[in-house]
């Protein structure tokens, strides 16, 4: 039910109401964490001819669309940000010839008390297996909302963890593979020269 509600990109009040069934019948068969009941074949049907679908058909997985989440932890590097180009050339040297090597800047101070920080230019390996105590990009997906926020940490399996002061931040995520999914490993990281302020 949760991909078809992903898929559709609606709540389960809206889909109840386009399928003439009362929202209590499928919030009810969301909320219950034993599933003591079952929808009704009638509603599944309902649901399947909504969705276009066929009955139990799960829908094909596609990338959820980011919008409105709170502000965000990372951006994608964008080479034309770099006026003088040094960053630039240090992130192609990093990067090299080597294919599924994305470099990510960090907005957050997620992991400020291991070194990174805001502006950090983070190189992420999307071939690369996660392995315990690495500094990983994940994706944390709201699929009622159709939303999603791509977020760094360190991988404690099966947590993803802050190391910061930040209170905003330090809730622990677990790496499910459906809410939580590790995308890639940081391999390396670039800091770009801060402009300090200096009086003229």
């Amino acid at each position: 039910m949760e991909a078809v509600l992903a898929h559709l990109r609606i709540r389960p009040t809206e889909l109840a109401r386009a399928i003439e069934r009362a929202p209590s019948t499928l919030n009810r068969f969301l909320n219950d964490p034993d599933a003591t009941h079952d929808l009704s074949p009638e509603t599944v049907e309902r649901i399947a001819d909504y969705a276009k679908l066929r009955p139990y058909e799960r829908p094909a997985e596609r990338a959820p669309r980011v919008s409105g989440m709170a502000e965000a932890e990372a951006i994608a590097y964008r080479p034309e940000g770099d006026r003088d180009g040094v960053m630039n050339q240090a992130v192609e040297q990093l990067v090299g010839m080597r294919n599924g090597v994305d470099p990510w800047v960090l907005q957050s101070s997620a992991l400020s008390s291991i070194g990174y920080l805001p502006g950090d230019v983070m190189l992420v390996d999307l071939n690369e297996r996660p392995r315990p105590h690495d500094v990983v990009c994940a994706q944390v997906y709201d699929w009622m909302r159709s939303k999603a926020q791509t977020v760094f940490r360190l991988y404690e399996p099966p947590y993803l963890l802050a190391s910061t002061t930040d209170q905003s931040v330090l809730r622990p995520l677990v790496v499910d593979d459906n809410v939580v999914v590790v995308k890639g490993v940081v391999t390396a990281s670039v800091r770009p020269r801060r402009n300090l302020g200096r009086a003229a």
